[in-house]
């Protein structure tokens, strides 16, 4: 199962199919400016960013 979190105007919904490099999901959302973020330290914004968790579920997994 892949989470994607801090994702803006999904394009795609659950079950659909997507291709690496080809399949655009959605945009990264803009975080508000009062909120402080350590990785703006290391980019040229203010820290904005998509969330990626990959789980392994079991194959028996329902109500998804």
């Amino acid at each position: 199962m892949i989470v994607l979190t801090h994702v803006a105007s999904p394009t795609v919904a659950l079950g659909d199919p997507v291709s690496a490099g080809e399949t655009k999901v959605g945009a990264v959302r803009a975080f508000p400016k009062a909120i402080a973020q350590s990785l703006k330290q290391f980019t040229a914004d203010a820290g904005d960013h998509v969330q990626l968790v990959a789980l392994r579920v079991s194959a028996q997994i329902t109500g998804y």
